[in-house]
């Protein structure tokens, strides 16, 4: 085990938190976003606690900011699934930390409390999503997880009710927390034009911007695109961002039956870096999921200035519904209409900016950070 700047025991008699922040490592995903917003947060936020970050490999350098009160902890992979069952305890053992945040599932055993995190219960409510290895792996272990949890985050009240009617949790331990945006999503016309070039895009395009998975609806998407085209003449190229997640090879047939192959673009996982850019230099983006816990995809494109079409999902009509026009996710009709409308009303996409602007500003890692603080103290009984 190798453990970069992380004493054990309590920092200025504060309370000392082990993150769980692994998918800080992997490409970006929501998971990814939330627990780098949050570790870069917590530190500045609660500056007399001591936060801990267990990765199981070493982090890019400048990935995590250089405080007093941040360390890192690197436990190599034992190997599959194992190592929060074998590294998290023993690393929450070794530095004797007061409290453990980890997500979705937790170990049999750990020498602290500990908070999970389930950002959503897709693998409960549409288990056909998933593959059958990852479906079962999350049903058989996330639902005893919660139950044994000090506290419970739900990115959103549809979680939250979906938490307390599918398993039963108190509903004092379950607490919504909103996440935050990073301060990179924001409008800048240099960063929109340096990805236009970069990834040869037009002046007008259409995004999406989500993992290629099911409950995404992409599939949907193509073919509400298609019928914009055929039907309402619009003529702007759709570009997809996002990692081929599983179940996704339908997504590809859909734009080889509707013969849309030079008009859909898949740019597959880009850099953070260059997110904010593509967002930015869109007429708008497109968001038909059927499910979602949150979705910060909407609220990323909204901080850059570009209007988003979101589907009626009720989580997505808490995150981004007030300042964005809401379709039903199946209704591909209407989502061509609403394609060919938008792109061809400027004024409308500049109202729908200016509001989007304003919406998206309240939600900050800082005021996440402040929140997710009060559920560890609550959750270790030092209200």
């Amino acid at each position: 085990m190798s453990v970069v700047n992380a004493p054990a025991g309590r920092y200025n008699d504060g309370m000392h938190v082990l993150l769980d922040a692994r998918p800080i490592l992997a490409a970006k995903t929501g998971d990814r976003s939330y627990w780098l917003g949050l570790c870069r947060a917590l530190p500045a936020a609660w500056p007399e606690w001591r936060f801990t970050v267990a990765l199981d490999g070493a982090p890019e350098p400048g990935l995590l900011p250089d405080l007093p009160n941040l360390s890192v902890a690197v436990e190599p992979r034992p190997g599959g699934r194992l190592w929060p069952v074998v590294a998290l305890p023993r690393l929450a053992r070794r530095l004797r930390v007061d409290l453990v945040h980890l997500q979705y599932v937790a170990p049999p055993y750990l020498p602290c409390p500990f908070v999970t995190t389930v950002h959503d219960v897709s693998f409960a409510l549409f288990p056909h999503y998933f593959t059958w290895r990852d479906g079962t792996w999350l049903r058989t272990l996330v639902p005893p997880s919660a139950r044994r949890a000090a506290a419970v985050v739900a990115d959103s009240e549809t979680t939250r009710a979906d938490l307390l009617r599918l398993w039963r949790l108190v509903p004092d331990r379950v607490r919504t927390l909103s996440l935050g945006l990073d301060a990179a999503y924001r409008p800048d016309a240099e960063q929109a034009s340096a990805a236009r070039a970069k990834w040869a895009l037009p002046e007008r395009y259409l995004l999406s911007v989500g993992v290629l998975q099911p409950r995404k609806n992409l599939a949907g998407l193509i073919a509400a695109y298609g019928r914009a085209r055929a039907e309402h003449g619009l003529t702007e190229p759709l570009v997809v961002v996002g990692k081929t997640g599983w179940l996704a090879q339908p997504i590809f047939d859909r734009v080889a039956e509707l013969g849309l192959t030079d008009h859909v673009r898949f740019l597959g996982y880009v850099p953070d870096d260059d997110l904010p850019g593509l967002y930015g230099g869109a007429l708008f983006t497109l968001y038909p999921s059927l499910y979602e816990g949150f979705g910060l995809p909407p609220l990323e494109s909204l901080a850059c200035g570009t209007p988003v079409i979101v589907s009626t999902t009720p989580a997505l009509a808490e995150t981004a519904g007030p300042v964005a026009p809401m379709l039903p996710p199946e209704d591909t009709a209407a989502w061509a209409a609403a394609m060919a409308r938008l792109a061809g009303d400027e004024a409308e996409r500049a109202r729908l900016a200016e509001t989007g602007l304003a919406w998206a500003a309240a939600f900050t890692w800082e005021r996440s950070a402040r929140q997710h603080g009060e559920v560890y103290r609550a959750a270790l009984g030092r209200a």
